[in-house]
This record gives C-alpha cells, sequence and structure tokens, in this order.
C-alpha cells in the first residue's frame, strides 16, 4: 500500500499543469467551483471509475480534492488500498481559494449551490421542524400541550 503524500497550494499550483486532479465532491459542489482542469468523480463512485484512475495514474501523478481535506483523504485511502499512488491537496478548494488562486465555474452555472454541511443542516432542521409541527397538531392531549 502507498502512502498518499499532502501538497499546499502552492506547490499544487506549481505542478497542475502535470498532474491529473479528481475532484471527490458532490457534482453541485464541484459545480459552485473546482481546481482548473479538475475531474469530477464523487467519493461513493470512486470504486467504479477504478480502472480509469489506475489507467490515468500511468499517465500523470493522481492530485485528490475535496472541500476540506477529509473526503480526498479517505479517497487516497481507498486509492492507496488498489495500489494507486495519490496527493492530496492541504486544505481542499478552500484553502486553494483562500490563497487566492481561481477556481473554476462552468459556463451556464448561474444557479447557487449549497456546500454538504449546509445541506445536512437544513435537512435536520427540516426533521426537527416537522417533528414539531407533528406533534402541534396531534388532536391527542399531552403533557407538553396542555388544551387551551
Amino acid at each position: 500500500m502507498t502512502t498518499p503524500t499532502t501538497l499546499d497550494p502552492g506547490q499544487v499550483r506549481s505542478r497542475l499543469h502535470e498532474l491529473t486532479v479528481i475532484d471527490v465532491r458532490t457534482p453541485g459542489e464541484y459545480a459552485g467551483g473546482h481546481l482548473p482542469g479538475a475531474l469530477n468523480i464523487p467519493l461513493d463512485q470512486l470504486h467504479r471509475a477504478l480502472p480509469d484512475i489506475r489507467t490515468a495514474a500511468e499517465n500523470a501523478d493522481i492530485l485528490v480534492v475535496c472541500a476540506s481535506g477529509a473526503r480526498s483523504e479517505n479517497a487516497c485511502r481507498v486509492l492507496a488500498e488498489n495500489g494507486i499512488a495519490t496527493s492530496t491537496l492541504d486544505g481542499g478548494t478552500s484553502a486553494w481559494a483562500a490563497q487566492g488562486h481561481g477556481l473554476h465555474r462552468p459556463e451556464g452555472t448561474t444557479k447557487a449551490t449549497w456546500s454538504m454541511e449546509r445541506q445536512v443542516r437544513f435537512t435536520a432542521g427540516s426533521v426537527v421542524l416537522l417533528g414539531c409541527c407533528s406533534a402541534l397538531s396531534s388532536t391527542r392531549p399531552s403533557s407538553c400541550c396542555p388544551p387551551a
């Protein structure tokens, strides 16, 4: 098994032309902005893409990126278990953008996208709200909602 290396945004910028960049975020996150030339292979589809990634690794070094670095580390682990040497971007696309490097956005992408964290928070809040509404609309009196 190979151990992935971590590259900072400056190192990646200087080597970008010689790297195959794989972005493991969701398609919505990818559309919101990604490293120039990055390919979108979401983390949950990585196993299906192993043959293609193995072929790409024969021609160039593989750099795996995500928003902050956590998903790309998981992806690097999976690829290493399959004998594919990789690197990851320290801090992900967030660190890349914070250092002033541009993110590519496909033409025609005008719709705003939500980060994975925001999507999870929205879903959790919706579930809580639904539970509260359900409890309030119940016709049975309960100890938490005495009759008026």
